[in-house]
């Protein structure tokens, strides 16, 4: 009963240690998965608009695979061969003298009303560029975080492992840095003096 009372209070005594300071494996645990999550954050928020390498005046906006792609110049489906300058269509920048018959710049150019490939939408995109841009840097400097993170676990794992085996050879009678904590309640504690076996929570616990 004696032997049976220290391993309680022993159990008790290292999980009041571990609940006061955590090992350095746990912190760096608790590090990496902040880290995973920002990363994931991140990835949720990076809304993946990018420039097209060469402009494509028959297509610019292209949507593929979970990435935009977009010209740098916006060309007006409508008026082919015009570009917008400044939210004007080209068309309507051109010499009077020159502009053709029934072009009224008072009732704006289609593209202006399209809201699928038309000019509000490709201008918003490329506000978007920048904030690909930012996101995709974040996310770098974070998996970069987190490989440190990484090897930094590993040293101390390896350290860790190499210390509690050198513990147990030099004593192996010793418990465990890392125990298995079995709180039982005081009905239980009786149960088995009373029993000498309980079965509690999947464990077969036994007294001498």
């Amino acid at each position: 009963m004696k032997k049976f009372l220290f391993m309680v209070m022993w159990c008790v005594v290292l999980a009041i240690g571990a609940a006061a300071q955590e090992s350095p494996l746990s912190e760096l645990n608790k590090q990496i998965a902040t880290v995973r999550e920002e990363i994931r954050v991140a990835i949720r928020q990076n809304p993946r608009v990018y420039y097209q390498d060469e402009d494509n005046p028959t297509m610019n906006i292209e949507r593929r695979l979970g990435n935009t792609r977009i010209n740098r110049e916006y060309y007006c489906p409508y008026h082919r061969g015009f570009r917008y300058h400044n939210d004007i269509c080209g068309i309507y920048l051109v010499d009077r003298y020159h502009r053709p018959a029934g072009v009224n710049p008072g009732s704006g150019c289609p593209a202006l009303s399209n809201n699928i490939t038309g000019y509000p939408v490709w201008k918003k995109l490329v506000e978007k560029v920048v904030v690909t841009e930012q996101k995709e840097k974040e996310i770098a400097d974070l998996k970069a975080k987190l490989q440190d993170l990484l090897d930094r676990r590993a040293i101390v794992a390896r350290a860790e492992a190499s210390m509690e085996k050198a513990a147990q050879e030099a004593n192996p009678e010793e418990p465990t840095s890392n125990p298995t904590v079995i709180v039982l309640p005081k009905i239980k504690v009786s149960e088995l003096y009373s029993k000498k076996e309980i079965r509690y929570n999947g464990y077969i616990i036994q007294m001498e």
